[in-house]
């Protein structure tokens, strides 16, 4: 990588550093707003910085959304050596000492699943493939439950205080199981969880948020066998900052960072299943109201700068906003160049998952 000289130069803009994962509502609550899905997340909405796309008053999960491209893939915005935003647009700025981002194209597959499940419920549908840090999740959401599965080599967050646990097995293996009538204050219906592992050291978990029983939680878990799943990405980007890969994986969010965060090698506990890095979420979310002057083109959309943490809003339309955030330590990206990589964003549909 060469370093380009800054003589003659005005200063680059850069972005106050903000601990993003260590605030209340911040990364932590992400992967759980995740997992617990649209239709019984609607109580989080206030504690998560991002919120997913969330399901409406009826209590089940949106309906696809029309896919909306940010840009074509192949025609990202151009980085230029000054601001391509008015000097009202951006944050307050101090020199910069990193040196540019190198853009590559992305080169990571879609994350699978290594089982396959021998049952589900009645009414559970097709299932997502989720990557969450090292681990990998399928999870199925419908008519206000969740119900997911967890491999890795880290175990998964139990996500819920438990009100009483107890020893099982699943497919003769010692399990722990863990109950509660209720997953969160006000909520309709109960949690179970149930942690064992495989017999070649690595972790599963099984969750289960809304109206299953444990003996049906139990029958699911006991009916996971080998094999393979995958789904689509939530998102299509044209190029990323090299180095990055796939971190973690939602519905509607995927978050991007050094590989070796990616691996187990990023910690030895559920810390390592959180999200990190340059991340992308949809939110059903008004566009922020703002002056004209802060207002900036990404592509065809209007698009602001966040006031706080380092972040980028893009105007999806329809009551729906792409939003762009990253840790400036992990990826210290100037505003050019998250306007670049907005640009290179396409939303895709959902879609089923796929056995292998």
């Amino acid at each position: 990588m060469t370093t380009e000289t800054t003589a003659g130069r005005e200063p680059e803009p850069q972005w106050d550093i903000i601990e993003l994962g260590s605030t209340p509502g911040g990364r932590g609550s992400r992967r759980r707003t995740v997992l617990l899905g649209g239709s019984v997340a609607l109580a989080l909405a206030a504690a998560v910085t991002v919120p997913m796309l969330r399901s409406g008053e009826s209590g089940k999960p949106s309906p696809p959304h029309t896919p909306v491209t940010v840009a074509a893939p192949n025609t990202p915005a151009p980085v230029s050596t000054t601001p391509t935003t008015p000097p009202s647009a951006l944050p307050s700025a101090t020199p910069s000492t990193a040196a540019p981002v190198v853009w590559v194209k992305p080169r990571w597959a879609n994350p699978t699943f290594p089982l396959t499940a021998g049952w589900s419920p009645a009414g559970a549908g097709q299932p997502r493939v989720l990557k969450i840090g090292p681990n990998v999740a399928l999870h199925y959401e419908w008519s206000g439950s969740v119900l997911s599965a967890e491999v890795g080599p880290v175990p998964g967050s139990w996500e819920v205080e438990a009100q009483e646990t107890h020893a099982g097995t699943v497919g003769g293996r010692r399990a722990t199981i863990r109950t509660a009538d209720k997953f969160d204050p006000g909520s309709e219906g109960s949690y179970v969880g149930i942690r064992w592992r495989l017999a070649d050291g690595r972790w599963v978990q099984v969750l289960s948020f809304g109206a299953l029983t444990e003996t049906q939680v139990r029958r699911f878990a006991d009916n996971l066998r080998p094999g393979s799943m995958t789904t689509a990405l939530p998102f299509t980007v044209a190029e990323v900052p090299a180095g990055l890969t796939l971190q973690f994986q939602g519905p509607a969010m995927m978050c991007l960072a050094p590989s070796k965060q990616t691996s187990a090698a990023a910690g030895d506990d559920e810390s390592a299943t959180q999200p990190r890095g340059l991340c992308l979420s949809v939110a059903k979310e008004s566009f922020p109201s703002t002056s004209a002057n802060n207002v900036l083109q990404v592509g065809d959309r209007r698009a602001v700068f966040g006031a706080g943490a380092p972040s980028l809003t893009v105007d999806l339309g329809a009551g729906q906003v792409l939003k762009v955030e990253w840790d400036p330590e992990q990826t210290p990206l100037t505003p050019d160049d998250a306007v670049r990589f907005a640009a290179g964003v396409r939303v895709n549909h959902p879609s089923g998952t796929k056995a292998g």
